[in-house]
């Protein structure tokens, strides 16, 4: 669960970081734990704004079934 700030996230040339990217990174990386799944998806959103400000809030919550 994650609220609009993930996929909004824009990186300079003002590109959102979108649902299917995010979608990509958990399916290439489902066999991780939640807690490092969610670290990396973190990472990923701040390496791809780079420094560009974050203009909203960023909830995230990751759960995965055992």
């Amino acid at each position: 669960m994650f609220t609009d700030g993930v996929p909004e996230s824009r990186n300079y040339l003002k590109k959102e970081y979108g649902e299917a990217r995010l979608i990509d990174l958990i399916s290439i990386n489902q066999h991780l734990s939640a807690a490092v799944l969610h670290l990396l998806i973190l990472k990923d959103i701040e390496m791809f704004i780079n420094k560009e400000a974050q203009f909203d809030n960023i909830t995230l919550l990751v759960g995965k079934i055992t």
